[in-house]
């Protein structure tokens, strides 16, 4: 493999970590995490182009804005939120004098990705922004990262070595390790889902109690290992016997289901190491 192509694939596996780290630390609730992501981003975002300063640091507890590029004159808003209000909110409040010197607001997603706004942002042209250029998420920041030379994407790497406590810290089991060969494949599967079942699962787990949620995720467990074991340890195989195995399951009693949504459900277990979780040490 040459050298780009490692690099692209480490950049990539670091900052989906993270993404689904922040993702799932938001659904119960814990966004401290956003604070050490919203600083790793500030020296990150310096290979994208923005020369930051984090303006909590200058004004503290700063509202609307968190990172300013001060010779560009563009002030960006990190959040984990994807929803239109967010953006409406973040808008009304970068309109205030106090952000006057600043000609460009960025939103940057560092969680869920952006969707397909229909809102009007701009308040018909009463405010300047553009949803198509103005908005940004951490699929855009690969994807201009894809586009370097690997001269370019050394120190990238270099970067994200040097940041490896947050790494660990997204990934702490080493699960990315352990299926490295499958990380990408069962990454960007997760990827494509989020936005359409997010919702729904969290719904359908807000019903169910303590007690049977330790129930399921044991069950869960021991039924995926033997899965992965008879799959001699390859979970994209043992992951798609595991989506047939409920689908089986679900349609003896219920014909209107949803197969990807079964699997979408499975990969987020996955992620909470609820399915093939780790070998004891």
């Amino acid at each position: 493999m040459e050298k780009r192509d490692r690099y692209i694939k480490r950049i990539n596996r670091s900052l989906s970590l993270m993404r689904f780290e922040i993702e799932q630390l938001n659904k119960i609730n814990l966004t401290d995490y956003n604070i050490i992501a919203e600083n790793f981003y500030k020296d990150l975002l310096v290979f994208y182009g923005f020369e930051l300063k984090n303006l909590n640091e200058k004004k503290y507890n700063a509202e609307s804005i968190d990172l300013v590029d001060e010779e560009n004159k563009i002030a960006i808003q990190v959040t984990s939120r994807n929803d239109a209000k967010k953006i409406h909110d973040t808008i009304k409040g970068f309109n205030k004098p106090e952000y006057d010197e600043y000609k460009q607001l960025i939103m940057f997603l560092i969680g869920k990705p952006k969707l397909k706004y229909k809102a009007d942002f701009t308040k018909k042209n009463l405010f300047s922004f553009d949803k198509k250029k103005d908005i940004i998420d951490v699929d855009d920041i690969i994807k201009k990262f894809r586009s370097y030379p690997a001269k370019q994407l050394e120190p990238i790497v270099d970067f994200l070595e040097k940041k490896s406590e947050i790494n660990e810290k997204s990934d702490p089991d080493g699960k990315s390790l352990r299926f490295i060969e499958h990380f990408d494949f069962l990454m960007t599967k997760y990827g494509r889902f989020i936005s359409i079942y997010t919702g729904a699962l969290l719904e359908a787990k807000s019903d169910i109690d303590g007690v049977r949620v330790n129930k399921i995720n044991v069950y869960l467990q021991n039924l995926s290992d033997d899965y992965l074991t008879k799959y001699s340890n390859n979970p994209k195989d043992a992951l798609n016997e595991l989506v047939n195995y409920f689908e089986t399951e679900i349609s003896t009693s219920n014909t209107n289901y949803d197969r990807l949504a079964i699997e979408f459900y499975l990969l987020d277990e996955l992620i909470n190491c609820n399915v093939f979780p780790n070998p004891k040490t």
